[in-house]
């Protein structure tokens, strides 16, 4: 499992919060690489979300053939592994 994917300081927001319970917060999650040129794989296991993957691995990039690959494709039990993985990753 990849520990802080494309956010760097996750680990630390992490612990911040568990110290101060108040503070307000939201997850956000993606199914596709939201920057071009920095690339990245899923949260979960590749060898459980392969629907979610372009052919390098990859989350699909954010552009209209990516979206429209990744929609052609997704499975909804994969979808949700990655979610959940997302979510438990911190």
């Amino acid at each position: 499992m990849q520990s802080d994917g494309p956010v760097p300081r996750g680990t630390a927001a992490m612990e911040l919060l568990g110290r101060r319970p108040r503070i307000p917060f939201g997850i956000h999650l993606t199914l596709v690489c939201e920057m071009p040129d920095y690339r990245w794989g899923p949260m979960a296991a590749r060898e459980r979300v392969p629907s979610l993957l372009d052919a390098e691995g990859e989350l699909f990039p954010p552009t209209p053939a990516g979206r429209a690959a990744l929609l052609g494709r997704a499975r909804l039990d994969e979808i949700e592994c990655e979610s959940r993985s997302a979510c438990r990753a911190q």
